[in-house]
C-alpha cells in the first residue's frame, strides 16, 4: 500500500477525485488560464513568472511510501495535471510532440530539479483532429460516460522526493527565460487555455 498526505482540491483550479473503477476522474470548476504547464499551480493567470507559490498549495506532506525510490526520511510529493491538445492537433501529433520535444525540453532546463518520475499516461483515441469544442472527431474509447467526460488527452503525473523538491523545481520553470521557452514549446501542441493541476493525497494500490 503507498500512502501519500491528503490534501483538498485545488484552489480555482480544478477538484480531481480517483475513485470507483468506472469513473476514474471527475473534474470541476476548471478555470481557463494561460499558464505554462510547470511554471504556475495556482489555476490563475500568470502575470509574473516570478510569482511566489500560491498559499493553497499544502505546507506538509505525511506520506508513509517506503518503496526503494524514497530513502525512510523522505516524504514523495505528487502533482496531477491533465493536458489537453491544442485544436487541430491529432492524438498522434501531441503525444510525438510531448514525447519528443517537450519532456526533453523541460528535462534540459530543468537538470537536477527535474522531478524523480514523469509519467504520461495517453487516452485511448482514434486519429481524427479535435475541432475547438468537438472530441467527438477523435473520440475516446468510453467503457461508462460520455465524451465529454473524457475530453482532455493526457493525464501526466509529476513526483518529487518531497515537497521543498516540488517547490526547487518551480522555482528553475518560474525563472523569465526558462518560463519563456516552456511557454513558447507548449504553443505547439498543448491547449494552455486550460492547464488543471492538483497535488495528490493518500492512493492506495492493491495488486493481485
Amino acid at each position: 500500500m503507498l500512502r501519500r498526505s491528503d490534501h483538498d482540491c485545488f484552489k480555482n483550479g480544478a477538484c480531481i477525485c480517483v475513485v470507483t473503477p468506472h469513473l476514474l476522474l471527475t473534474i470541476a470548476n476548471v478555470r481557463p488560464h494561460p499558464t505554462p504547464l510547470y511554471s504556475s499551480a495556482s489555476g490563475a493567470p500568470n502575470s509574473s513568472v516570478t510569482t511566489p507559490l500560491p498559499p493553497c498549495l499544502p505546507t506538509h506532506s505525511t506520506s508513509t511510501r517506503t518503496d526503494r525510490s524514497f530513502s525512510a526520511t523522505k516524504m514523495p510529493y505528487t502533482i496531477l495535471i491533465l493536458a489537453y491538445r491544442k485544436p487541430g492537433t491529432t492524438p498522434s501529433q501531441f503525444k510525438a510532440y510531448y514525447e519528443g520535444r517537450h519532456v526533453p525540453l523541460v528535462r534540459s532546463l530543468t537538470g537536477a530539479t527535474f522531478p524523480l518520475s514523469h509519467t504520461r499516461r495517453y487516452l485511448q483515441r482514434s486519429d481524427g483532429v479535435q475541432a475547438e469544442s468537438d472530441s467527438t472527431r477523435s473520440p475516446a474509447t468510453v467503457l461508462v460516460g460520455t465524451q465529454a467526460d473524457f475530453d482532455y488527452d493526457a493525464v501526466t503525473e509529476l513526483t518529487f522526493e518531497d515537497e521543498a523538491a516540488f517547490r526547487r523545481f518551480m522555482g528553475v520553470t518560474q525563472k523569465p527565460e526558462i518560463a519563456a521557452q516552456i511557454a513558447a514549446d507548449e504553443e505547439h501542441f498543448l491547449d494552455r487555455t486550460r492547464v488543471p493541476i492538483v497535488v495528490l493525497g493518500d492512493i492506495a494500490v492493491t495488486r493481485r
